[in-house]
């Protein structure tokens, strides 16, 4: 299981060198996928908002890591997959 948070801002081309607006932060909780078959893993929360300036973003980011820092206490690792029926990880979830 892994929680990432991250700023960044659309790039419209890769020769594209401007930089922003709009700043992106994203925020995700994942879980690996335990299928014979591995898909790359599973999101199972996201929190994403764009900023205008550096410094709101800045604080966005801040706040992205509050709310994985919530969301990481907020339940046991297990009771995550759990919330994931897609994932071969539990007993009877998957056919």
């Amino acid at each position: 299981m892994s929680f990432h948070a991250r700023l960044y801002f659309p790039r419209r081309c890769l020769w594209d060198l401007r930089w922003g607006p709009p700043w992106d932060v994203e925020a995700e909780v994942r879980v690996p996928c335990d299928r014979e078959k591995d898909c790359g893993g599973h999101t199972l929360a996201v929190s994403e908002r764009s900023y205008d300036t550096p410094a709101d973003s800045a604080r966005g980011l801040a706040e992205a890591t509050t709310w994985l820092l919530a969301q990481a206490v907020s339940r046991p690792p297990y009771a995550w997959r759990s919330l994931d029926p897609g994932c071969g990880c539990l007993p009877g979830l998957v056919d």
